[in-house]
């Protein structure tokens, strides 16, 4: 895979001078929002439809995807966590060879991840075709000044606490301060469908990320999710149309038994034979002939070390130099400091962590594009606080060293490859 092998040299080779003298050479993976991330696959959606990218990302290179040519239908598959180094290893296996045809037919390489690397943040750039510093949608535990509290922005409460944040009068489809693609694709005369589990269809995420989708479908495994996507293909064979699902189960497996184990692998060989089985053989040829099949993922994952851990319990100075516990992610957190103790925190921390983590200014981070280009949102440096830990290794930030017997194995929201690393595979089904 001469292209994929390429690309994966320069985004591993990108040196950014944020990190000088923090880090080892090839440590992390600088997000590429510039035409090589997950930011830049909505223009290309919108491209592959022939409609217009107002306000979005620049898309990806035409080398990845103009010579598939027109479509009227895409189909974007976001598969969450299956990172790309962990893919192209268990390709090499032979274990998923459908997955090889379709590859040879199409295009296959690497992308980034946005920063952090986690699910929220991913999501909200893939479905608003901008950068985090521009959603300010950045991780998954995050401070609200606005609702004065520290809030899980999986399913919008309060992360100390009961309640619900819709109850405190967030209004999820106003959070974003961008519009969303269904909506850009609506104004288009586009259909855009959305398919996501049932458990979460309704969900007040759900409803800030799919904002001005067409459709809204609930599924309950990977069979039915392909029968379905595949049936609306069918019941609108005139229509311009993007159906995206998004899957989380091989996520799920990775945090509860680590990633690449034999449950990633079975679950990943799972979908790729519904993909196949549900979903390509039993669409008409017609239909192939106008489909475009995009595949992504939002992040990868490494397995933790509980060893490598900084439990702030552990450090009452530290916690006395902190306005709030820790925020953002476990390998990506975000420290508020009080007031007047920023440097103490910031200096106790290199001296502490410095082999475990790398210590910068949030502010650094933003100014460097770390989240995506300037300018960013008020909001957005909110969140970032003060200072940001960006783990090294197997290493994270916890609570407790108490909780150890409970904590995932498998995390993500850090700078490296395989966290960092995602594939893009992009091609026209009548070419499978």
């Amino acid at each position: 895979m001469p292209l994929a092998d390429s690309t994966e040299t320069a985004l591993r080779g990108r040196d950014e001078p944020l990190f000088d003298g923090l880090i080892d050479e090839g440590e992390f993976v600088w997000p590429a929002y510039g035409g090589r991330s997950l930011v830049n696959v909505p223009a290309t959606l919108f491209g592959m439809l022939g409609c217009h990218a107002p306000r979005l990302s620049p898309p990806l290179p035409p080398e990845l995807w103009s010579d598939l040519g027109a479509a009227d239908a895409v189909v974007l598959l976001l598969l969450d966590a299956v990172g790309y180094l962990r893919l192209r290893r268990h390709l090499a296996t032979g274990r998923l060879p459908f997955l090889e045809r379709v590859i040879e037919a199409g295009c296959f390489t690497p992308l980034t991840s946005v920063f952090p690397s986690t699910t929220t943040a991913a999501l909200a750039s893939l479905y608003t075709g901008r950068t985090p510093a521009a959603h300010g949608m950045l991780a998954y535990v995050l401070y609200l000044k606005e609702f004065a509290t520290v809030a899980e922005m999986i399913r919008l409460r309060p992360h100390y606490g009961r309640g619900n944040l819709t109850d405190w009068g967030l209004d999820p489809e106003a959070f974003l301060p961008v519009p969303g693609i269904g909506s850009l694709l609506a104004e288009q005369g586009v259909l855009a469908a959305q398919f996501v589990h049932g458990a979460i269809a309704k969900s007040p995420l759900s409803r800030m990320f799919y904002r001005g989708f067409s459709s809204l479908c609930p599924v309950y495994s990977p069979a039915d999710m392909f029968v379905q996507m595949r049936q609306f293909l069918v019941d609108h064979p005139k229509q311009k149309a993007l159906v995206s699902a998004y899957w989380g189960s091989v996520d799920t497996i990775s945090h509860a038994r680590g990633p690449g184990g034999a449950g990633w692998a079975a679950e990943v060989e799972t979908l790729i034979w519904a993909l196949e089985r549900h979903f390509w053989r039993p669409m008409p040829a017609a239909l192939r002939e106008r489909t475009v099949l995009v595949l992504a993922a939002d992040h990868g994952q490494v397995r933790v070390d509980h060893d490598q851990a900084l439990f702030v319990n552990d450090h009452p100075a530290l916690q006395r130099g902190l306005l709030l516990p820790p925020t953002g992610e476990s390998r990506a957190a975000f420290l508020h400091a009080r007031t007047g103790r920023l440097a103490a925190v910031r200096a106790m921390l290199e001296q502490q962590t410095a082999g475990r983590f790398a210590t910068l200014s949030s502010r650094d981070a933003l100014e460097a594009g770390l989240f995506g280009a300037c300018p960013w949102t008020e909001e957005t440096a909110q969140r970032a606080g003060d200072l940001l830990l960006v783990a090294r290794g197997g290493a994270f930030v916890g609570r407790d060293r108490e909780d150890v017997p409970s904590l995932p194995l498998g995390r993500h929201g850090g700078l490296t490859p395989e966290e960092m690393l995602i594939p893009y595979l992009a091609v026209r089904l009548d070419a499978v």
